[in-house]
């Protein structure tokens, strides 16, 4: 009997030491792969394994006695740690991620499950916390997120972050009963940085000119990129006084030349302002509104305009027009209409400036200082300039049919076509198509040309002049002219603007100025057109000044194709 028990006691202690040893390498296991710490009821830590204390940093005597506040971040709210708490506290068990801090104050996450022991009456008397290490996984994810809602160019946040932070900043501004501000900015002919000198040198532009805006309007404002060359800064809580200094700040980042590359880029921008609670409350109210302000600075060439009401109808009346305007030559509701230019000297006929004019069944005419602008904004220009000059070699070869003697005729052109490739070989057979010769018409073009110089400018002018046709510079002197462009593309003729004109013979700056263009102009062998002469002492001052051609009301206001026939008659 003895024997039996001796042999039962040793197959037991066998199997204890057997169970120890597989405990030990479970908990061997444990230390290599899962951080566990172990807390009485209330908190205290009374256990914890190697991989705790190589995460945390802390020694097994530095943590036994104390609670979790020791590794605690700061991250997660009080409610985080009372609903963790009310979950294991009635025996639950709670699953979370743990954002941590480590004795040198690096941060490290865990994915935590607290597994409650429970006594005989079902109380927790004891908490079992086993947990993973997340760091790198949170890292990862957190840069993916960071790349989400930043821009990649300028390291700026996009639109993304704007809408996650635009109502806190708006929950702020309440709090306090003051104003925020939206601030839409436009780089000014930014393109023209990417259409000559390429992309790369735009971004290097970009980065320096985002670098200075951050600077100047500090860390209360949110300035974010929305792309391209537009930038948005939300200022919170504001008085009107605070509104007009960031507007100063920009404007401040602005005045200096930017450098790349030994090349110096002076920067301008239009800014559009709308104010929270005055102009609405969401984010996309404000923006919007903020846009068509900023339309609206670059339309009257400011820097900066606070949107009106007005501006939203005008935009409201634009999207009507816009959505007519695709149609109107298929519906054949463009008309051509023609203003005579006459030589000051010989009082005779030289030529006919064709002028688009576009009647709409439901809106009624149209004035091309409404439309035209549009078309240009949404890519209707070279249909637009196409069907032009088709109607324009049509109505031309009926004058001859009916046996007159028809004048040259200009034809405008935006100067945005001169960068499409083989433009120039596209209207030239347009104008031969007719049976016409190319060296009777002459394209207008505004001094925006200027400011295109590329190979494929040039090209397409080099073909237009090889073939005859001539080239005037419309409403010379309120734009970019340059004479070296002005003599290098061989330009046949300047039309001076009529803002120049109207004030003739009256004021002395305006004659100057007029008198130093006909003087310019015939040192290069450049005709001289002026626009807009209304009476006859001006077209005498002009005259007497050199000027060579004219036209206006004093002869005629612009007239239909119809009307030419009779005055060629007439002139006949």
């Amino acid at each position: 009997m003895s024997f039996r028990f001796e042999h039962s006691r040793k197959d037991l202690q066998s199997q204890l030491q057997h169970a120890r040893k597989e405990l030990e390498f479970i908990q061997r296991a444990l230390d290599e792969s899962t951080i566990v710490a172990i807390t009485d009821k209330a908190g205290k830590i009374t256990y914890v394994n190697e991989a705790f204390c190589r995460i945390s940093q802390y020694s097994q005597e530095e943590l036994i006695g104390q609670t979790h506040r020791l590794v605690n971040s700061g991250y997660h709210s009080r409610e985080f740690f009372e609903n963790m708490w009310k979950t294991i506290g009635k025996g639950g068990v709670w699953k979370g991620e743990i954002k941590n801090k480590a004795k040198d104050g690096s941060y490290y996450w865990v994915k935590s499950t607290i597994v409650p022991f429970l006594d005989e009456h079902g109380k927790p008397y004891q908490y079992v916390s086993i947990r993973t290490d997340i760091t790198q996984l949170k890292e990862y994810e957190e840069q993916i997120e960071y790349m989400a809602k930043h821009d990649e160019l300028t390291g700026l946040p996009n639109r993304r972050f704007l809408k996650e932070q635009f109502p806190k900043m708006v929950e702020e501004t309440k709090r306090t009963e003051q104003l925020l501000a939206v601030y839409f900015i436009d780089l000014a002919r930014f393109k023209n940085i990417n259409d000559s000198l390429g992309h790369s040198t735009g971004d290097k532009v970009l980065k320096q000119i985002a670098e200075r805006f951050r600077a100047g309007l500090g860390k209360e404002t949110l300035l974010v990129r929305m792309g391209g060359d537009e930038f948005v800064a939300v200022a919170p809580q504001l008085n009107y006084s605070s509104i007009l200094s960031y507007l100063r700040a920009i404007q401040q980042a602005l005045s200096h030349p930017i450098m790349i590359e030994g090349r110096e880029f002076v920067l301008t921008a239009n800014t559009g302002i709308s104010v929270f609670p005055l102009h609405g409350e969401d984010l996309n109210t404000l923006l919007g509104y903020a846009d068509m302000a900023m339309y609206q600075a670059k339309e009257e060439g400011k820097f900066y305009q606070f949107y009106r009401r007005a501006i939203s109808q005008r935009l409201v009346r634009e999207t009507i027009i816009e959505s007519y305007l695709h149609r109107a030559i298929e519906r054949e509701e463009f008309v051509l209409y023609y203003q005579p230019q006459y030589d000051l000297v010989s009082g005779e006929l030289v030529r006919l400036e064709a002028l688009i004019r576009w009647c709409n069944p439901d809106l009624g005419w149209i004035g091309p200082d409404q439309f035209i602008p549009l078309a240009e904004k949404v890519g209707l220009m070279f249909e637009i300039d196409e069907w032009v000059l088709a109607t324009a070699c049509r109505h031309r070869q009926n004058w001859q049919q009916a046996g007159y003697v028809p004048p040259d005729i200009a034809v405008n052109l935006s100067a945005s076509h001169f960068q499409i490739p083989n433009m120039a070989q596209h209207l030239l057979s347009i104008i031969e198509r007719s049976g016409d010769d190319p060296r009777r018409w002459e394209f207008e073009v505004t001094e925006y040309i200027m400011m295109q110089d590329s190979p494929i400018v040039h090209d397409n002018i080099r073909r237009l002049k090889e073939a005859g046709v001539k080239l005037a510079i419309d409403d010379f002197g309120t734009g970019y002219s340059s004479l070296g462009y002005i003599k290098k593309w061989s330009v046949d003729r300047l039309k001076i603007d009529r803002s120049f004109i109207a004030n003739l013979p009256h004021s002395a700056d305006d004659q100057a100025i007029v008198s130093a263009v006909i003087t310019m102009a015939r040192q290069l062998s450049i005709d001289t057109v002026a626009e807009g002469i209304e009476n006859k002492k001006q077209m005498q001052l002009l005259r007497s000044m050199g000027c060579s051609e004219g036209q206006g009301y004093f002869w005629s206001a612009p007239i239909s194709a119809t009307e030419v026939g009779t005055l060629l008659k007439r002139d006949e």
